[in-house]
């Protein structure tokens, strides 16, 4: 066929003749424009093909960029890189002019084909025309019916979107690898893209890194010294003091290497990132340190590195016995950094194999550097009680440095008994104690006693209990048999000198001692409170069996000191053991330390004077004056109520309007004048007695013939005043009587007399509960400081919320351990 034309029929010789002639003009423009639309397609694939190479090697050049490498290159050959990269997208670009053609007719209609699945190359024969029968007719016709069929069942060719051919010629994927890397520059750059940009373009020639060189350097002593970081600059001038075990962080910008130099050790510092340098060390000892970088020194000190001592620990007075009986131990402990822990070994004089008591001294939880005190230690439970020992003190400091003092020699206070049964229980258990070996003459001794039931009130419990220690002895001669005979031997003792009172006594002491050791060493809150409800049952106890004791007392004596209730305040012991309980649950574990301190100290002077002791003569008497001063308070105030409610209220009927006297008012003359009497009597008697009056009664007796004299004319009103003072006189003068009746009884126990003479009482002015006396208003533990509700709900909000950031394990680890330094604390 000849392709000379187009249309396969030679064109009229018109310009104005064309395929409209044949009808089709309309299906010839669809199949023009979609060949033009693959040629475009194709021409985009052989673009992506050549160019592929230059956007893969953008992404590679800026994740370089982003990963601020260039910076790191000499001048010479950071501008050399910067030079052979453009030259390379030069040669891309080339590369790509030279492989790129433009796609012709004939490619574009063979994409027409492919996209389409047409068979026999249709739009190929369009490009024919009639290769015989021009002129004829019906062969015209014939011909251009077929091309009209033909260009109608093209009409709906499609034309498809350019495919990805970077795959087929990129099959090691280049360009993914470039992309991930872009993007996890840009994750790591992207705040500071900018300087990054710019310091890859922008080549430095400079010798050395144009950061300035700076010197960041400090010494921090060891955190239980409680000192301050001491920073080192370069122009520190003088000797710095150091506690050996500081730690020396040092920071360098603008350096490529440093050494520190300690004396003549060298350590070099470690590189952080670019010209970032970093060094810790310990300084145990030296004298000079300095610090150089790139061959240049950049700081020198003279440095003191002074030891932490040991603490010295000493007695300011020999170990003694206390008036309940106590271990006594006055004590000095001195550290430069704060003491740690202190406690007491003892041990016996003689050669023996047992080991030393160790006996805890609790100090205040934080650390002083000099402390000074007095302990006291219940010992006659002891074995060793009666018996020559050595107490030495031991001090530890923070660092876990111990010293001793030397030691001083006693005899361990031992409990007296009275009884003679339980004195000969003691006295074979502390032979026991000195020669084990004589076991058995013990045991033949004490089944002896328990042969004598009527010498023991035929208590079953007390002849079981000897029996029991007897067979032990016979037939078990190892240690732990003796330590627990020994145990069943003093609680048999106790019983028969005591009954329940020393069993309860003994258990109450032990909780003390177990609560308080819990708090100073900052146990857990669940420990605390299981040790608070036994220490509230052991107290109950203790103090139901010293009540029937002392009702015992006076059933055999025929005395009578009063009720209970006014000896021993319950509520206020329970009160103070809530108020530890309390201050414990908030944290402020030292104030709960002292209130426990001073409930121990009023139930200790409850036991070392027997309240049967309160049934004597002088203490009767002063018992009974006071009962009168509470009841003559108490008429007092009924008095001055009803003077005020009456001069208010202006009762006609008791007062006429000329003022004239009503009944109401002669009846409170006449009680104001019997209540003045009575005053008068009772200063009486109690001059007898002190030998001197208080002068505030004398005042109250002044007010009282006042308020008298008003109510005698009809003027209750004028009675309110001088009722008031009265009252406010007779409340001062029951303290002052309280404090009287205390000399009273002191000067009685400085002359011996009777069973005061034991009396430890507080000081002057104090009730057997070791409380201040004065109108029954004084509080127990009113001399400890008590925080009040507000402080202690503020603590528990501050302890919570620093147990809940410490529960938080996605905080820093610095963060957590300063959070645990400070629940330390508490």
């Amino acid at each position: 066929m000849d392709k000379s034309d187009p249309t396969g029929v030679k064109r009229p010789g018109s310009p104005r003749e064309s395929f409209s002639s044949w009808g089709v003009n309309h299906e010839s423009s669809q199949l023009r424009r979609k060949t033009v639309l693959a040629r475009s397609a194709l021409a985009i694939e052989r673009l992506a093909e050549a160019l592929w190479p230059i956007p893969a090697f953008g992404f590679f050049l800026g994740a370089l960029v982003l990963f601020d490498l260039l910076p790191f290159l000499p001048g010479w050959l950071h501008v050399g890189t910067l030079g052979a990269f453009a030259l390379f997208v030069l040669w891309l670009l080339w590369r790509a002019w030279g492989i790129w053609r433009l796609p012709d007719h004939e490619s574009a209609r063979r994409r027409l084909e492919q996209d389409n699945n047409l068979a026999h190359r249709p739009l190929a024969g369009l490009e024919d025309h009639l290769a015989s029968g021009s002129g004829d007719r019906l062969s015209e016709a014939l011909w251009r019916y077929h091309r009209l069929s033909a260009l109608k069942n093209l009409g709906k060719l499609r034309v498809s979107f350019p495919r990805p051919v970077v795959a087929a010629v990129d099959r090691c994927a280049i360009r993914s690898l470039a992309v991930i890397l872009f993007f996890v520059a840009l994750v790591i750059g992207h705040a500071d893209w900018r300087d990054r940009l710019a310091h890859a373009f922008q080549p430095s020639f400079a010798p050395s890194s144009t950061i300035p060189l700076k010197l960041d350097a400090w010494v921090s002593p060891p955190a239980y010294t409680g000192l301050p970081p001491v920073f080192l600059t370069s122009d520190q001038s003088g000797p710095i003091d150091l506690v050996t075990g500081s730690h020396l962080l040092g920071k360098i910008q603008g350096a490529s290497e440093a050494q520190l130099f300690v004396d003549e050790a060298v350590s070099p510092f470690e590189t952080l990132s670019r010209n970032a340098l970093k060094i810790e060390q310990t300084i145990d000892a030296a004298n000079n340190l300095r610090i150089e970088a790139d061959g240049n020194s950049i700081g020198s000190w003279q440095v003191n590195v002074y030891p932490d001592l040991a603490p010295d620990v000493a007695f300011t007075a020999p170990p003694r016995k206390s008036e309940r009986l106590n271990l006594q131990i006055d004590y000095e402990v001195k550290d430069d950094f704060g003491v740690a822990a202190l406690s007491a070994r003892i041990t016996r004089i003689t050669e023996s194999d047992d080991p030393p008591i160790e006996l805890e001294i609790f100090l205040p939880r934080s650390a002083e550097k000099k402390v000074s005190g007095s302990s006291y230690h219940d010992l006659t439970a002891h074995v060793w009680a009666g018996l020559a020992v050595e107490v030495q003190l031991v001090a530890r400091d923070a660092k876990g440095q111990e010293s001793t003092n030397p030691p001083a020699r006693i005899v361990l206070p031992e409990r007296i008994f009275e009884h003679p049964i339980a004195r000969a229980i003691i006295e074979l258990r502390k032979q026991l104690t000195v020669k084990p070996d004589d076991r058995l003459g013990i045991a033949a001794a004490l089944e002896q006693l328990a042969t004598r039931p009527d010498h023991f009130r035929h208590d079953l419990l007390v002849a079981l209990a000897l029996n029991t220690a007897s067979r032990r002895l016979v037939h078990n001669s190892s240690r732990e048999a003796i330590g627990q005979t020994q145990e069943i031997m003093w609680e048999t003792a106790l019983r028969i000198e005591y009954g329940e009172l020393g069993l309860a006594e003994r258990e109450l002491r032990n909780l003390q001692e177990a609560l308080m050791e819990a708090l100073a060493r900052g146990a857990d809150d669940a420990e605390i409170e299981r040790l608070m409800d036994e220490l509230q049952q052991a107290m109950d106890k203790f103090l139901n069996a010293l009540a029937e004791q002392m009702l015992a007392n006076q059933q055999r004596d025929q005395r009578q000191p009063g009720g209970e209730g006014q000896l021993i305040d319950r509520q206020n012991l329970r009160d103070m053991l809530e108020r530890a309980r309390e201050m414990a649950r908030n944290g402020a574990r030292e104030q709960a330390l002292d209130m426990l301190a001073q409930l121990q100290n009023i139930l200790e002077n409850l036991r070392a004077q027997p309240l049967a002791d309160f049934g004597s003569e002088e203490l009767g008497d002063a018992h009974r004056m006071m009962s009168q001063m509470e009841d003559m308070l108490g008429r007092q105030q009924e008095l001055l109520d009803r003077s005020f409610k009456r001069s208010e209220r202006r009762d006609e009927q008791s007062q006429g309007e000329d003022g004239e006297p009503g009944e109401d008012n002669q009846l409170d003359a006449q009680t104001q004048e019997a209540l003045r009497k009575k005053l008068g009597e009772l200063m009486r008697q109690l001059g007898e007695m002190l030998g001197d009056i208080p002068e505030s009664l004398g005042r109250a007796e002044q007010q009282m013939r006042a308020a008298r004299d008003a109510l005698n004319v009809g003027k209750p009103g004028r009675a309110v005043k001088p009722q008031t003072r009265s009252l406010d006189q007779l409340q001062q003068g029951m303290q002052d009587m309280a404090e009287g009746f205390m000399q009273m009884f002191d000067e009685l126990q400085e002359r011996g007399s009777g069973d005061l003479a034991n009396r430890p009482g507080p000081g002057m002015g104090a009730d057997p509960l070791g409380r201040e006396s004065g109108q029954g208003q004084s509080r127990a533990g009113e001399n400890v400081q008590v925080p009040d509700e507000a402080e202690l709900q503020r603590s528990r909000e501050v302890l919570d919320e620093l147990r809940r950031r410490r529960s938080d394990r996605k905080r820093p680890a610095f963060e957590l351990d300063y959070l645990d330094r400070l629940l330390k604390q508490f």
